[in-house]
């Protein structure tokens, strides 16, 4: 079985709320998904900083929790490096755009690692 064409497959239907149903409105299992699949397709399209421009913060904010529920605690734990970088976590994306452009070169280069570790 080809697992990533599943997945594609499975976020695109109607068997997931993915997309469909704004984050806060979804199940708790719901939740999970949407924030592994989100942050799954974000990071390993564009870094994490792709991420944090195109992801809601919520969905962000939710993201370490979800990857140690299906026990990608290591994962988890990058993740929250990287969040801590823009920290406080940015409610909008204007604000979160504004954080990743004030980044001095030292925390570019950090959050880039950061994007290495977790592929």
């Amino acid at each position: 079985m080809d697992t990533n064409k599943y997945l594609i497959d499975l976020s695109d239907s109607n068997r997931t709320d993915f997309g469909y149903v704004a984050f806060a409105m979804q199940s708790e299992v719901q939740k999970v998904f949407s924030a592994v699949w989100e942050i799954e397709s974000q990071v390993n399209n564009g870094g994490f900083d792709q991420y944090f421009r195109n992801s809601d913060s919520d969905i962000i904010a939710f993201a370490p929790a979800a990857l140690k529920m299906i026990g990608a605690s290591a994962c988890g734990l990058i993740v929250e490096s990287a969040i801590e970088l823009v920290s406080p976590l940015p409610k909008t994306q204007e604000e979160r755009y504004d954080a990743l452009d004030a980044l001095n070169e030292t925390q570019q280069d950090m959050l880039n690692r950061l994007t290495l570790s977790s592929s």
